[in-house]
């Protein structure tokens, strides 16, 4: 199935990547995307999020203002796993994380955030129509605030340190 986007007038479906690595379409297990295909207008034009298939997707979230339930789309959260930083052979929620963030129809795609750990919260702050994102990177608690409108990395500080032996 695919998902609208509110607002948008686009249409999302994920590509996933089946155990035998044949690729199909449909409504994703957020552990199983590699792409999204996106059907803007009337017309339906059809194009992909990314020109490759080779990043593991762990979620795609609708961010809106000003009820970030409801209203419509502003941008597109997208949290992605782009290689394999372990060494297991395998992409993985185990692997660092990257934080993007696309236009409602999927274009302009920035990544902003890369290497997190995990990631804690993303939280839109309407009143400033930004993004905040905190996440785990080494021993590090960062929080990193996004424009929603310009996709511009605002800050990104260090906010709390892990007591020792908390770390991996």
């Amino acid at each position: 199935d695919a998902t609208v986007i509110r607002g948008a007038n686009t249409q999302m479906i994920e590509l996933l990547l089946d155990r035998a690595d044949k690729a199909s379409y449909s409504k994703a297990n957020y552990n199983e995307s590699r792409n999204a295909l996106f059907l803007r207008g009337s017309d339906s034009r059809a194009y992909w999020l990314f020109k490759e298939n080779t990043q593991l997707i762990s979620n795609i979230t609708q961010l809106a203002l000003p009820d970030v339930n409801t209203g419509p789309t502003v941008a597109l959260l997208i949290k992605t796993v782009p290689k394999d930083s372990n060494g297991d052979g395998l992409l993985s929620l185990a692997d660092s994380l990257s934080v993007g963030i696309s236009k409602p129809d999927g274009s302009g795609y920035v990544a902003v955030i890369q290497g997190a750990d995990q990631i804690l919260s993303s939280t839109v702050l309407d009143y400033e129509e930004t993004l905040s994102v905190i996440y785990q990177k080494g021993s590090q608690i960062r929080q990193a605030r996004v424009s929603i409108k310009s996709f511009k990395l605002l800050l990104d500080q260090e906010i709390s340190h892990l007591p020792n032996g908390l770390v991996n």
